[in-house]
């Protein structure tokens, strides 16, 4: 998009370095909000990182409307951060497996309350109880039931074997 701005590739790579940093850290930064509003805003963030990038460029290989450019990537950027966050989010609700991610005690919990007490994956709205003809139960109801195994206490085995006691 930035054609004839730059000097050399090791320049793009340079810049897409810090790039993703910043986009990485909006991420984490954007979390509350919406999906429409959540990567516009993203792509608005990181614009002084790009902007302070082409600022100290000091020769262009072409005449450059940089304004132009920078909008141009911002809207191009906000919809590849969309798609690929809606694409990773689906994939995850296909397989629902956060095993991968976690450590030996944390699995052992989690697999305990998924594959043990048989609470299933959320997947926000519409696991809602009272949207088209959901039979899930609503999250309280999920929670009462861990609650309830740790009242009664069929969670002491599962937490044992995670403080290396089984």
């Amino acid at each position: 998009m930035f054609g004839g701005a730059f000097l050399s590739s090791s320049e793009l790579n340079d810049l897409s370095t810090e790039l993703a940093v910043e986009v990485t850290q909006q991420f984490a930064a954007t979390i509350a909000m919406d999906v429409p509003a959540r990567f516009p805003s993203m792509a608005q963030a990181v614009q002084p990182t790009l902007i302070a990038f082409l600022a100290t460029r000091t020769a262009f290989t072409a005449p450059i409307d940089m304004l132009f450019l920078i909008r141009q990537w911002s809207g191009r950027i906000s919809e590849v951060l969309r798609e690929n966050f809606v694409r990773c989010r689906q994939e995850y609700f296909d397989r629902t497996d956060a095993t991968p991610y976690l450590g030996a005690a944390s699995c052992r919990i989690y697999r305990y309350v998924r594959e043990g007490l048989k609470v299933p994956f959320h997947h926000g709205l519409i696991d809602h109880p009272r949207v088209g003809k959901n039979t899930k139960e609503t999250t309280g109801m999920y929670v009462s039931m861990i609650y309830a195994a740790m009242r009664d206490g069929r969670f002491w085995e599962p937490l044992i074997e995670c403080l290396g006691g089984a």
